[in-house]
């Protein structure tokens, strides 16, 4: 952990490895929320603390099991941080006729047609109230 605290300090990146089920994820985690909240502590009677409180953590996953054992593991520790959880169409589309077909391709490309064609009411409405 001390280079990913050196990387933090340095404002760098990382490359860090291990083998998995090593618990690389949450150690990595747990260290930039506790690296966060330490410089918080230490600005904040300061200017500086405006630029600490914008810090984000962005973690990408290739499933949503993946991003799911994350937030349950991340749970169990002392850090609460706000969470916002983006999927894919195939886990967050609620159109029927987009749905039909249970192919990930085909509700990808189904789901570009009905926004380019404005035949999904999902999406007209979203665009409305997001205008």
């Amino acid at each position: 952990m001390t280079q990913v605290i050196e990387a933090l300090n340095n404002g760098e990146n990382a490359l860090l490895q291990s083998p998995s089920g090593t618990g690389k994820t949450l150690s990595l985690l747990c260290a930039c929320f506790g690296w966060i909240n330490k410089r918080r502590e230490e600005y904040k009677n300061s200017q500086a603390m405006f630029e600490y409180e914008r810090n984000q953590i962005v973690l990408s996953t290739k499933t949503f099991s993946q991003i799911n054992q994350v937030v349950e593991e991340l749970s169990k520790t002392c850090y609460e941080p706000i969470k916002s959880i983006l999927g894919s169409k195939t886990n967050l589309c609620v159109n029927k006729r987009v749905l039909k077909d249970e192919n990930v391709s085909s509700i990808n490309e189904g789901c570009k047609i009905e926004r380019l064609k404005q035949t999904c009411t999902y999406y007209s409405e979203y665009k409305k109230s997001n205008i």
